[in-house]
C-alpha cells in the first residue's frame, strides 16, 4: 500500500510467508522538509540540519511508527513471545573468541509484561502461538 501524507510517500509491504511467518517493511520517499534556519542559530551551520540553499535549513527528524496486530492463531487463546539474540558468555571451548550468539526466548504473560524499550542491538522479534498447541488442520 502506499500513502501520502503532505509532502512523503509512505510504502507498506506486508508479506505472508510460506513458513507462517509475516513480514513488514515500510519505506518512505518525498520532498525534503525544510524551513528557515531560526533566529540566533548560524545560517550556514545549523544546529539541526542541514543546508539545501542559502537560509533554508532541512531539518533532521525522526519518523516513529508502531503496529497493532489482532491475531487469531487457531483460535483466541494464544501466546505471545519475545526473542532476543544476546551474545554467549566468552567461553574457552565453546566461544573462545566473543563472536557467537544464541536466541533467548521470554513468554510474555501479561500486556504489562511487554512493555519494552527499543533495541535494535538484540535482533529483537515476537512468536504469536496457539498456547494449546493447536494446529491448523
Amino acid at each position: 500500500s502506499v500513502y501520502t501524507v503532505v509532502n512523503y510517500e509512505y510504502l507498506f509491504y506486508i508479506r505472508f510467508k510460506m513458513d507462517g511467518s509475516i513480514d513488514f517493511e515500510m519505506k518512505l520517499t518525498g520532498e525534503l522538509s525544510t524551513n528557515q534556519t531560526s533566529v540566533g542559530e548560524d545560517p550556514n551551520e545549523p544546529t539541526h540540519g542541514l543546508i539545501v540553499a542559502p537560509g533554508v535549513n532541512s531539518q533532521i527528524h525522526q519518523h516513529m511508527f508502531s503496529a497493532r496486530l489482532d491475531m487469531a492463531v487457531d483460535g483466541e487463546k494464544n501466546s505471545v513471545s519475545e526473542v532476543d539474540i544476546l551474545p554467549d558468555p566468552l567461553d574457552e571451548i565453546t566461544n573462545p573468541y566473543g563472536n557467537a550468539f544464541s536466541p533467548v526466548e521470554t513468554l510474555l504473560k501479561t500486556e504489562q509484561d511487554a512493555i519494552r524499550v527499543h533495541d535494535e542491538s538484540k535482533a529483537r522479534c515476537w512468536k504469536i502461538f496457539n498456547a494449546e498447541g493447536a494446529l491448523n488442520p
